[in-house]
Order: structure tokens, then sequence, then C-alpha cells
């Protein structure tokens, strides 16, 4: 990551678009690379407690890994389930995944930050990865002030990809109106199974 940070500073200018495709090039690659010294490390492990520690450990990329290789394995029991799934991560195929897509425009739309003289924190990092592989799945997601400007404004707009609405610190008042909205629209049996699963509620805005 400290090498991409460098060619973001020294570059005369940063173009969305050709940061983007780069990006979303070196994706998947990135994802096998981390996983597959994983495999190695699993190989030379002295005993099964180190076995578990380097799992719980391991990350994503890992656990992505793990996933794939048991679908193909269930599908395929007869072939070569980490040759598939490397195969898989170097495809266009692969590109074409919410996550990549949504992890290649966060870093896409942060380059121009970069540049401008913006210090990448772990922080940042760490909320790319969580917003890529969790807000195609949400309506809304609260964050920090500068990833809800990042991931909602020109030119990386996630919204028009997977229509999650951010929200931060300084748009607290329309999260909580969202909020108020769909526990106004909640229906009885909803209500009832949320106090079943979360018993501390009490009855909170429950309907009369």
């Amino acid at each position: 990551m400290q090498e991409v940070l460098k060619d973001w500073m020294v570059r005369q200018r940063i173009h969305f678009d050709e940061v983007y495709r780069e990006e979303l090039d070196c994706i998947g690659p990135a994802v096998w690379l981390h996983a597959s010294a994983y495999y190695k490390r699993l190989a030379s492990a002295a005993d099964n407690s180190e076995r578990r520690r380097l799992y719980w450990e391991a990350g994503h990329s890992v656990l992505l890994t793990e996933h794939l290789v048991a679908l193909v394995r269930k599908q395929h029991p007869d072939g070569n389930a980490l040759e598939v799934v490397a195969k898989f991560y170097h495809s266009d195929h692969f590109k074409q995944t919410p996550f990549a897509i949504l992890q290649a425009r966060l870093y896409a739309g942060m380059a121009s930050h970069v540049k401008g003289g913006r210090v990448l924190s772990a922080s940042d990092s760490y909320d790319v990865l969580v917003i890529s592989r969790y807000a195609p799945y949400c309506d809304a997601v609260f964050v920090d002030d500068f990833m809800r400007s990042l991931s909602s404004g020109t030119p990386v707009n996630l919204e028009k990809f997977c229509g999650t609405q951010f929200f931060s610190a300084k748009t607290l008042g329309s999260f909580l109106g969202r909020l108020a909205g769909l526990e106004s629209r909640m229906s009885t049996s909803h209500q009832e199974a949320l106090e079943l699963a979360y018993p501390r509620l009490n009855g909170a805005g429950k309907k009369e």
C-alpha cells in the first residue's frame, strides 16, 4: 500500500477512472497473494494450536478463499479447488463482484485526497474494507465524516452502485430520522420478534 500512496503523490494529476481501473485490476490478485501466503504458513505450522492461531488471524481474504474452495469442492470433488479459485481471482468475473467494485471506487476517490496532502490512516483502510464488503447489503451505514463525504460524493457515489445511504456525525439528525421512520412503519409481528430476540428493548417504540 505504501508504494501505491507514493505513486499517487508523484502523479501530476489524479484521474479517477484511471486509478479505478488500476485498483480493480489488482484487488483479486492481492486477495489471492494474501490467501496463498496463509496456506504456506499453515503448511509449515508446528501443531494444531498454531494452525488455529493462523486461521483466526487470517482475515477476510482467507475466509473468502476458504468459502470459495468449499463451494468448488462440493460441485467438483475431483478437481483442484485452489487452482479454480486462483483463476477466478485473476479473472474479469471477479472484477464484477460488488466488494471489488466498491473497494476500487473508494481507493480511486481517496487518491485525490492523498495527492492533496491527506495522510491515509489505518482506520481509513479499515473503513474501505468494511464499507466495500457490507454496504451492498445494508440500507444505511454510519461512518466518520470523511468516509461519508467520500462514499456518497462525486465521483465515488456508492449510493448509485449499491443504493446505500451514508450517514455520519454531521448528518446525525437525518440518521435518527431514518431510524424513527423505520420504527413507525414496523409491523406488530416485527416488533414482537425484536422484543423476543432483544429482551432489553422492554417494549421501546411498541405501537399502541
